[in-house]
């Protein structure tokens, strides 16, 4: 079971308590029995939160692989202005067809969705 033992290994190197670690992701405090007993693994949302929580990929997490450094070795992107990234971004539209914009337009409204429900990352 990759998931749990990494999760716990993560727990047991930040120096914090399973308590902790729930209170902090606003998780009910039955998640790791249904993690342990039952043998399942969060959902994506929570999956997530667990991720960034402790700067590893969700892949790490589950398992599929033993590297647990984000892209970008863990630090953000060198911003780009915004008028560097809407001109970008409307040479890229340009080339979509009408059902493909209604897939970019849906996508944004999921990255701002996903954004504000996430809580804040620890410093």
């Amino acid at each position: 079971m990759f998931f749990l033992e990494r999760l716990l290994a993560e727990i047991d190197s930040a120096g914090i308590t399973k308590n902790k670690l729930l209170t902090d992701l606003g998780l009910s405090k039955n998640s790791f029995v249904a993690w342990d007993n039952r043998g399942t693994v969060p959902s994506g949302e929570t999956l997530d939160k667990l991720a960034n929580y402790f700067d590893v990929t969700t892949d790490y997490l589950l398992g599929r692989t033993d590297d647990p450094t984000p892209p970008n070795g863990g630090k953000a992107s060198p911003e780009l202005s915004r008028d560097a990234v809407e001109s970008e971004l409307i040479t890229h539209f340009d080339k979509l067809y009408p059902e493909e914009l209604k897939s970019a337009l849906e996508f944004a409204e999921f990255l701002i969705y996903r954004r504000d429900k996430k809580p804040p990352k620890a410093p």
